[in-house]
């Protein structure tokens, strides 16, 4: 099974920032989606504190008074466990673009602050399409100068109605994993 994910975050630093928004995706092997999810999350309820940078805030569209109407990140922490997560009773493959080295660290560093190992509940091995779109750009599969996920987006014509929003991301993630591996 696969978790498509995006996360809208509070500073490019995963070990200083902290999550706001959870965007994602779960597909089973069919390829059929059993799950989305749009989580928000009050970044300053970390219980080691997080950095909150303005211009982060401006990118993904939510201003200081917002994080403060969302629910506590143990909270949502718990939902996103025990509701979209743990009840597949196996190990999902999370796919997102940058993932490795961005969301993922992110991720990793959520669990730890409640207590859990993520590699409990994902595998080894995430899938990155911005990866995958750079061996196909290295192989002559893909003819694009930008591999951000807008561009790529653009190339492919997929829709992506809000750029920094995590599920519209998800989403597009999803689609354009399609397309990559369409290029293989």
């Amino acid at each position: 099974m696969k978790l498509f994910l995006d996360l809208e975050v509070t500073s490019f630093d995963p070990q200083r920032g902290g999550i706001i928004q959870i965007g994602a995706i779960i597909e089973d092997n069919d390829e059929y989606v059993t799950d989305t999810l749009n989580l928000f999350l009050n970044p300053n309820t970390y219980p080691s504190g997080v950095e909150i940078k303005d211009e982060n805030l401006k990118r993904c569209h939510h201003t200081r008074k917002m994080l403060e109407t969302y629910p506590n990140q143990a909270d949502v922490f718990k939902e996103f466990l025990e509701t979209h997560i743990d009840r597949y009773g196996q190990r999902l493959t999370l796919v997102g673009h940058n993932v490795i080295k961005h969301d993922l660290q992110f991720l990793i560093n959520w669990f730890r602050e409640n207590g859990k190992n993520i590699f409990d509940y994902i595998n080894f091995n995430p899938i990155d399409t911005l990866t995958l779109a750079v061996i196909l750009k290295d192989t002559g599969r893909l003819n694009s100068d930008e591999l951000s996920l807008g561009a790529l987006c653009k190339h492919f014509n997929i829709p992506l109605e809000k750029w920094h929003n995590a599920k519209d991301d998800a989403d597009a993630v999803r689609a354009l994993y399609s397309e990559l591996v369409d290029c293989f």
